[in-house]
């Protein structure tokens, strides 16, 4: 009785589903490790550009501020040039002529509330201690002569706080802090210049620039820019206003107060702005911090403001040093932010914003620039975003043409050959099986090895 051939075992088609599985976690793998790559290392670079960007926006919105200040600079060192060279006969009735010529001359872009020469005791007149030569717009806008700082029951200007400093510091040009004219009643700051003979001081030529044209200037730097920005003088007075396109109700915030605020009690009305205001805090603490380390050499100059100026008070004396020490230290630097800080929820952009607050170098006002932090994150998110969508598609279309190319030259081939070597004993009995092969690989050399091992059986 002849015995049963054995039944085959089970098999199942393990390699395949491994191989199929093996590509498709190696194309799941390079698609996490691109997203970690380009999440983790990627985007964090891309953001950082981002805040460089950032502060080089507000740096050139400092740069590009203190050009438009170059003209007011400009018209205070011509009249003073101009002053000190003109001879004693007739000196009078050229600055007459002169000045208001000087002060509003064609195509100018700042608005001047006025300017005047402003010469020492008996400088310019020997019998004539008071002579200053000062124009400012009326209520018509028209600019007239006004002679209220030469009454002899009054102050004098040579107590004022914008000209008092201009003997005391070594400087080509003075920025006032903002103030209210008290004979032309306006706001604004002056820009003044000494006035040498021989190298001898004889007095200051100022060009006065309106609060209204200083904003006019910041706004035009900023205008497209998804932020706002705005001026305070070295005592934190505002100095100019953001005057964006908000509605209403954040406008008001700033409509509410005047333009001689001091940014404290707008933090004070509003505490939406403490962040803001707590780092000006500590840019004024850093900076009468270092005037301390230099007391020795500074003190006399801090005494000597004090003494000579009624409008200058001890603190304020040492608040004018200190960002003159500032001055002097940075002079040749381009401005770089004194502090830089993030804001939740800011109240004028309505979300998540970045400010920094830069100092110019030649007035002492601080610019506070915010970003809205939303627009240059996105286009960090928007970069790393696209870049992973890149890296997904390539990745998939790689893994399927590479499971086609994979079924195509060794799945389906080793199907095949399992089939041909399963028909002859399930179908016609025979013992002869020749195996075909298409291609001269591994696969091929496999069957044309096989079919010559059968031809040796035959054989035999």
């Amino acid at each position: 009785m002849g015995s049963e051939a054995p039944s085959p075992p089970k098999f199942s088609y393990r390699i395949s589903h491994q191989l199929a599985a093996g590509l498709i976690f190696l194309v799941i793998f390079i698609i996490a490790t691109s997203f970690a790559v380009i999440w983790l290392e990627v985007r964090p670079k891309l953001v950082s550009l981002s805040l460089e960007s950032q502060i080089n926006l507000g740096q050139k919105i400092s740069l590009a501020l203190e050009q438009e200040l170059h003209e007011a600079r400009g018209i205070a060192m011509s009249l003073a040039a101009a002053a000190s060279t003109l001879p004693n006969e007739g000196r009078s009735e050229t600055l007459t002529k002169i000045v208001p010529q000087m002060i509003q001359p064609p195509g100018q872009k700042m608005m001047y509330a006025g300017g005047g020469v402003w010469p020492e005791p008996y400088a310019f007149d020997s019998k004539r201690q008071r002579d200053s030569y000062f124009w400012a717009h009326d209520e018509r806008g028209a600019l007239v002569r006004l002679d209220d700082y030469n009454a002899p029951d009054g102050r004098g200007h040579h107590n004022e706080e914008w000209y008092v400093p201009v003997a005391a510091l070594n400087k080509s040009v003075y920025w006032s802090k903002s103030y209210t004219d008290p004979y032309s009643q306006q706001p604004m700051v002056t820009c003044a210049a000494p006035m040498l003979h021989d190298g001898k001081f004889i007095g200051v030529a100022t060009a006065d620039l309106t609060l209204a044209g200083v904003s006019e200037a910041l706004n035009q730097v900023i205008t497209g820019m998804n932020a706002y920005a705005f001026i305070v003088d070295r005592n934190n007075r505002f100095i100019a206003f953001p005057t964006l396109g908000f509605d209403v109700s954040r406008t008001q915030v700033y409509r509410a107060n005047t333009a001689f605020q001091y940014f404290d009690d707008l933090v004070g009305a509003y505490p939406e702005f403490s962040v803001i205001g707590n780092n000006m805090k500590a840019v004024d603490d850093a900076l009468f911090s270092a005037l301390e380390q230099q007391k020795p050499e500074y003190l006399p100059l801090v005494a000597q403001l004090a003494a000579q100026s009624y409008q200058i008070e001890e603190d304020e004396a040492k608040r004018l040093v200190a960002n003159y020490w500032w001055q002097v230290r940075t002079l040749s630097a381009s401005p770089k932010p004194l502090s830089a800080f993030d804001i939740k929820g800011d109240v004028l952009l309505g979300g998540d914003a970045r400010g920094f607050i830069y100092q110019m170098p030649s007035t002492s006002w601080r610019i506070v620039v915010v970003f809205e932090s939303a627009a240059y994150g996105a286009i960090s998110d928007a970069v790393s975003q696209k870049l992973f969508g890149s890296v997904l598609l390539s990745s998939i279309v790689f893994g399927a043409i590479g499971l086609i190319f994979l079924k195509a030259s060794v799945l389906t081939r080793i199907h095949r050959t399992i089939r041909t070597l399963r028909e002859p004993s399930g179908s016609t009995g025979s013992r002869s099986v020749m195996l075909a092969y298409d291609k001269a690989d591994e696969l091929g050399m496999i069957t044309y090895w096989f079919n010559q091992r059968i031809a040796q059986l035959e054989d035999n």
